[in-house]
């Protein structure tokens, strides 16, 4: 039988990981699009579309069965302030969380068909015509997450706590890709998940975020690798939090915690880049490469930094950088 319900694409129990009220019923938001904040907004309203996933409810129903494991891994997380190992069946559950995560929300249906949009643009207007719409639908954009597992290896994962007064904030598309690498570079953002220089950070709580990131250029902790790295660093959490407000779609999320100072601080610093990014085209003959919106913020993390080979790395006439050569030879095989 064909349904008819709400479909959430980001769970009601990670929103409530930063609810505003003891009781898990409220969060706070603010929507960039209208300029509404909201201090006690009904989280079981927030991230939801009717039927956004169609109406047979059989992706409904495969992504709540990976938020089930999920959100016990999670739990977990926060409650040992520990992470699962990498070769863990428990990192693979989380990880595969995460890959439709990234995929599932209103934010990345709209990337991704803007690109699509901009890519034909590109393409029909070398014959003088106009490109036909064309819209693909999420349930087809959730396909391409099954893609990324295969490329998510040679990463390095970590929990990073929060030990200052501000909170973590999260957003209507909540994992963020990242690259400071080719950012350092001046190249355009790459931050698919083989991409040479990869960050990825996802906000689990007010005070903890996972993250991912390439450990052949960047030094991450510090001198030792650790697992669990903590910051008291403010700068570091803005940052962030930035991050979260420049890749949402139209919300970001916080709690009680987050107060309108920084909420204001974020409005007035970023507002204006958020608003002004769109998708480029870059053409090299016939052929032509769209960079998504890539928003650049001079990301320096105090504990996430460029290491000798990061800082001596050139780049030298390619269109994509992968980090490491078993991902060549994955690109090599599916060609």
């Amino acid at each position: 039988m064909a349904s008819n319900k709400e479909h959430h694409f980001v769970p009601k129990f990670s929103l409530r990981r930063f609810a505003s009220d003891p009781a898990g019923k409220y969060i706070g938001l603010y929507n960039i699009k209208n300029g509404i904040r909201l201090y006690k907004a009904p989280i079981r309203k927030q991230a939801r579309v009717k039927n956004y996933y169609g109406t047979s409810g059989e992706v409904e129903k495969a992504l709540s069965v990976i938020e089930g494991f999920a959100a016990n891994l999670i739990n977990t997380i926060i409650t040992s302030k520990t992470i699962p190992s990498i070769k863990s069946q428990d990192y693979l559950h989380l990880l595969h969380f995460v890959l439709f995560q990234e995929r599932r929300t209103q934010g990345a249906e709209a990337t991704t068909n803007d690109n699509l949009t901009q890519l034909h643009q590109a393409s029909y207007a070398k014959f003088g015509q106009v490109a036909p719409e064309n819209k693909i639908p999420i349930s087809e954009i959730l396909l391409t997450a099954l893609d990324g597992i295969n490329v998510c290896n040679h990463l390095q994962f970590q929990l990073l706590l929060n030990e200052t007064s501000i909170p973590f904030i999260s957003s209507d598309h909540p994992v963020v890709m990242y690259n400071q690498l080719m950012e350092t570079l001046n190249l355009h953002t790459a931050s698919g998940w083989a991409s040479k220089g990869l960050q990825v950070f996802y906000p689990i709580s007010p005070t903890m975020v996972l993250m991912w990131s390439d450990p052949y250029v960047y030094r991450s902790g510090g001198k030792y690798i650790r697992e669990v790295i903590r910051t008291s660093n403010e700068s570091d959490i803005c940052q962030l939090n930035a991050l979260q407000y420049l890749n949402c779609h139209e919300q970001i999320f916080f709690n009680a915690d987050f107060k309108p100072k920084y909420l204001d601080d974020l409005i007035n610093r970023y507002n204006s880049i958020k608003r002004n990014a769109k998708p480029q085209v870059t053409t090299f003959g016939s052929f032509s490469l769209v960079h998504g919106i890539g928003h650049k913020i001079g990301l320096n993390l105090s504990f996430n930094k460029l290491n000798k080979y990061g800082k001596e790395f050139r780049p030298h006439g390619r269109l994509v950088y992968l980090r490491h050569p078993d991902l060549e030879r994955e690109r090599a095989r599916r060609d």
